[in-house]
């Protein structure tokens, strides 16, 4: 009776705080920086011209990625204080050592995911890529806007996911278990914003291969730089912002123009060849906390 009443309340713990970070930490304060911006902008007309190109930068509705990023580390802070007794600098978020060099390690993998799903979507034809004409002039500011939007999502999620979600589940259950039951709300979470199953399937695989090199490694930068390089990488190269991008077959390729992205089938050879990777360095994956 007493294993089960903890299981339950581990359970509540984490669905409460998945709630609250998402509706609060995302949403809410994704909103509030739209706001505050035009706010300012209203208050300042002075300053309404830069204000508005700020606003007009889509790069994956960077405004609002800044927002969901503040939002979701104060929850996490506040959550973790109040219910965990943990502050910020004893947190898996501040505590844990050599955390760039895991996130270059996270990067590696990640990389090497998604360049194989980009080099089977254009061999294959799933995808034809063509320079933009003005392509040089836009590659700096579409790399430097890319690489901090993708790095504040990716910081968000696995934050949620393995860096709260999982990580207490890891306390109480099996291994395997624990990153199930991670895996499976974040590919519901795609799915919801989607609308495609395709794309939550592979977004739960996704789940997977993070949820592993969390408990392989124990260390949250290595899930960040696997998230952050894998969106990052794609983002830039089927943005149509350097390329203009012509997809052939959905089914292989995912729908690239629409918003937000889709992956296709071509996705799973490169989650899998990477989970391979993971699985064969598990062991030089060691904990740092």
């Amino acid at each position: 009776m007493q294993l089960k009443n903890s299981l339950l309340m581990l359970f509540i713990k984490v669905i409460v705080f998945y709630y609250l970070a998402m509706d609060i930490g995302e949403q809410l304060f994704r909103y509030i920086s739209y706001l505050s911006l035009n706010w300012l902008s209203a208050l300042q007309p002075n300053w309404q011209p830069v204000i508005q190109n700020i606003l007009e930068l889509d790069y994956g509705r960077f405004v609002g990625r800044i927002g969901a990023f503040i939002g979701t580390i104060l929850v996490f802070s506040i959550y973790s204080w109040l219910v965990d007794g943990i502050k910020l600098k004893n947190s898996l978020l501040w505590s844990v050592k050599e955390k760039f060099s895991y996130f270059i390690k996270g990067s590696a993998l990640g990389s090497t995911m998604v360049l194989i799903m980009i080099a089977l979507v254009l061999v294959t034809g799933a995808i034809h890529l063509s320079p933009q004409t003005y392509w040089s002039s836009y590659l700096l500011p579409v790399i430097l806007l890319y690489i901090i939007s993708m790095l504040l999502t990716a910081a968000s999620e696995e934050l949620i996911f393995r860096g709260y979600i999982l990580d207490n589940l890891l306390k109480k259950l099996n291994p395997h278990l624990a990153v199930m039951l991670t895996a499976l709300p974040f590919g519901l979470l795609h799915l919801y914003f989607t609308g495609s199953f395709l794309y939550a399937i592979q977004a739960t695989l996704f789940g997977i291969v993070a949820g592993y090199a969390y408990v392989w490694s124990r260390n949250l930068y290595f899930c960040i730089g696997m998230h952050f390089a894998w969106n990052c990488i794609e983002s830039i190269v089927f943005s149509q912002d350097l390329f203009m991008l012509k997809v052939n077959n959905v089914l292989l390729a995912g729908a690239k123009n629409i918003t937000p992205d889709r992956e296709g089938l071509l996705s799973l050879p490169g989650l899998m060849i990477g989970f391979a990777v993971l699985y064969t360095c598990r062991r030089m994956l060691q904990p740092n906390r």
